[in-house]
């Protein structure tokens, strides 16, 4: 009589293949997200950059104007 085999016998994968085509789309989703955030990011910074500068030069003008009245 033989001995029966007790579990499950799981499919060895190798190495390269760890994750199923299901999870490398989400990972690559996640990604692209991440990315698209990142430049958003960068494009409000730029803008609030500009907005600084603008504010700055205004207030130079309004100095020589002064000067210019004493």
């Amino acid at each position: 009589k033989k001995k029966k085999k007790r579990g499950k016998k799981r499919k060895r994968r190798r190495r390269g293949e760890r994750e199923g085509k299901k999870e490398k789309k989400k990972k690559e989703k996640k990604r692209k997200g991440k990315e698209r955030d990142k430049k958003e990011r960068k494009k409000r910074k730029k803008e609030k950059k500009g907005k600084g500068k603008k504010r700055k030069e205004k207030k130079e003008k309004k100095k020589r104007r002064e000067k210019r009245r004493k």
